[in-house]
């Protein structure tokens, strides 16, 4: 199973809402202190989270390879029968709504790219 590289919990340091410790609050023989209780109990669970998070993602990774072993066929047909019954003008519509800003922002760059290319080519041309 992939996975990415995901570093749960560890946004968020467990010390930072702590209080902080002096030097006279410490133990010469190095033992927990009620200070130091909070901070365990907060990396106690983040290690939890990240076991709980490895877990569900391994849970949903083995039921998608289940589904697209034993359901591929009729998951594939049910996308090919959705697919056709769309129209293109209704499509088009549909996906300008969605994405329409970033739309914009790609036609703007194909007419640019598309411009200086044909310059290039032009040029080379003239020049040959």
């Amino acid at each position: 199973m992939l996975t990415p590289a995901v570093n749960v919990g560890a946004s968020q340091p467990c010390s930072e809402n702590l209080p902080k410790r002096s030097q006279k609050n410490l133990t010469p023989t190095g033992r927990n202190t009620p200070l130091d209780r909070p901070t365990q109990q907060c990396q106690s669970a983040q290690r939890f989270g990240a076991a709980l998070h490895r877990h569900i993602r391994g849970r949903i990774s083995d039921a998608l390879a289940y589904a697209v072993e034993n359901y591929r066929a009729e998951v594939g047909d049910i996308i090919s029968s959705t697919v056709a019954k769309w129209d293109g003008a209704s499509t088009a519509d549909k996906l300008e709504l969605q994405v329409g800003r970033d739309l914009q922002f790609i036609r703007i760059n194909g007419t640019i790219v598309g411009g200086l290319a044909g310059l290039a080519i032009h040029a080379v041309g003239q020049f040959l």
